[in-house]
């Protein structure tokens, strides 16, 4: 499980997105869970966020 902070300006442009989305398959592959955070998940809602993580981690301790 990895979270992964995103922004607007790394993924300005076709070719940034494109790039992206294909690490993203690739780590998806692996099997790997990502968790998308963004600028106004840490700064505006860090317990949702919390929240959302933990719920993650459990479920992922529970399919063990």
């Amino acid at each position: 499980m990895a979270a992964e902070y995103d922004s607007v300006q790394w993924h300005a442009g076709r070719s940034e997105m494109l790039r992206d989305k294909v690490r993203f398959a690739g780590v998806q592959e692996l099997g790997w869970t990502v968790i998308p955070i963004v600028v106004d998940d840490v700064r505006r809602h860090p317990a949702r966020l919390c929240k959302r993580i933990r719920g993650h981690l459990n479920r992922s301790s529970l399919a063990s």
